[in-house]
């Protein structure tokens, strides 16, 4: 919608309760990149298959961008990618692993079957916007590992706040509207529709070496 009326829909949500500190991202576009405005209510906003796991208890902390690209820079960091395969080829962090999920709820297998990845390693999450990652490291914590992170306000903020010499993002990032992808700008991505992304995507066939 248009920045007026967003700004009171907002302020009409941060009166109620539980909304009141909420952290808002602004997307601005010449037009709409939403058909129309829909709402669902669910249980669960993004299905880790494990309902035990709850990151209003127990969540990573998080990281600014200054903090997150030196954590980059650690010899004794794993970067995960909590995204799926076709999010994670269209762009990513260096050296970021990538567990090749078609969904969210597969990423509790995917740790648990690389145990060995994370032992004794400082552990570095991240995602499009941060929720993803609230569940993510929620489950590394229950699992026993202790020093766990994540990048605040996910790949978004990141873009959103890092000087542009200091970005260390390649690619492009994937998002859930007509744009399909932004650049590091935040801009419109060079995708022209969701099949020239699927092409793209099954284009890169050719296993990507995962950083360890």
């Amino acid at each position: 919608g248009d920045e007026k009326n967003l700004q009171l829909f907002i302020a009409a949500l941060q009166q109620k309760p539980g909304f009141e500190d909420m952290f808002i991202k602004y997307a601005f576009n010449e037009k709409p990149i939403f058909k129309k405005q829909v709402v669902h209510v669910k249980k669960e906003i993004v299905t880790l298959k494990r309902p035990d796991i709850n990151p209003t208890t127990k969540t990573a902390p998080h990281l600014n961008a200054k903090d997150w690209n030196k954590l980059l820079e650690d010899k004794n960091v794993v970067v995960i990618d909590t995204r799926n395969d076709y999010e994670y080829k269209t762009g990513t962090f260096p050296n970021s692993i990538n567990p090749q999920n078609k969904t969210f709820g597969e990423f509790p297998n995917f740790v648990k079957n690389n145990t060995e990845l994370f032992k004794n390693k400082k552990i570095a999450m991240f995602c499009t916007g941060g929720i993803r990652c609230e569940k993510a490291t929620s489950l590394m914590l229950d699992l026993g590992y202790n020093e766990v992170y994540q990048l605040d306000g996910g790949i978004w903020n990141y873009l959103d706040t890092v000087p542009k010499d200091e970005n260390k993002w390649i690619g492009e990032c994937f998002v859930f509207d007509d744009r399909i992808t932004v650049d590091t700008d935040l801009d419109k991505g060079s995708f022209e529709s969701f099949t020239h992304h699927e092409e793209f995507v099954a284009s890169q066939n050719t296993p990507q070496k995962d950083a360890q």
